[in-house]
């Protein structure tokens, strides 16, 4: 069978400074990871029986491994690397003391903290995914339809930058101010992909 469709072979290893590599975005990326894990436990993702929810603790291990090494990947790259994540609520609570499990309500549990933290195959593998990378920062826009990016620290999402900003995207806040803010060089658009990228036509 014939067809116009394009295959796209792209080599990350052998990009370089003067590429961006743009992961958009991890959530999909998550629900690949956990489509993945499904196959190899032979859950069915969309009708999982009682019997088979034990096998889920798995799934989420097995999933967040592999995120933690496209996380170890993204860190090694040799070119920059933009991810693009959603946000996600992770509220931190304790259990009351002298009770089981059977015994606590939700309305029992003490809240220690709420934290926004990028979606991922679960909060506590979100928590770990701000050391491998060098700047984190959060888009907002205001109702003027202004796009902000905020690398400020902040008690309340998970935060981490060389930069303590909100700033403009279209002026000081482009991906080009972030990198002369870091030291780097932005990337220069004439170059040439044939190194890392093969298109594959049928």
């Amino acid at each position: 069978e014939t067809t116009d469709d394009h295959v796209w072979e792209i080599k990350p290893g052998f990009m370089d400074e003067n590429c961006v590599l743009v992961i958009d975005s991890w959530t999909s990326l998550t629900q690949s990871a956990m489509n993945w894990a499904c196959d190899e436990f032979n859950l069915d993702i969309g009708e999982i029986s009682e019997i088979e929810r034990s096998k889920m603790r798995q799934v989420y291990q097995a999933a967040g491994e592999k995120l933690t090494y496209f996380l170890m990947m993204i860190r090694s790259a040799p070119c920059h690397v933009i991810v693009i994540a959603h946000p996600s609520e992770f509220t931190k609570t304790e259990k009351p003391e002298n009770k089981t499990v059977r015994e606590i309500k939700e309305t029992d549990l003490k809240v220690l903290w709420t934290k926004s933290v990028p979606k991922s195959s679960s909060n506590n593998h979100a928590m770990t995914m701000a050391k491998y990378f060098t700047d984190l920062a959060w888009l907002e826009v205001d109702a003027m339809g202004t796009y902000k990016i905020d690398f400020r620290p902040s008690n309340e999402r998970m935060s981490g930058s060389h930069l303590n900003k909100r700033l403009d995207t279209r002026k000081d806040g482009s991906f080009g101010h972030l990198v002369r803010a870091l030291g780097g060089t932005p990337p220069v658009a004439t170059q040439p992909t044939d190194h890392w990228l093969m298109i594959h036509e049928h």
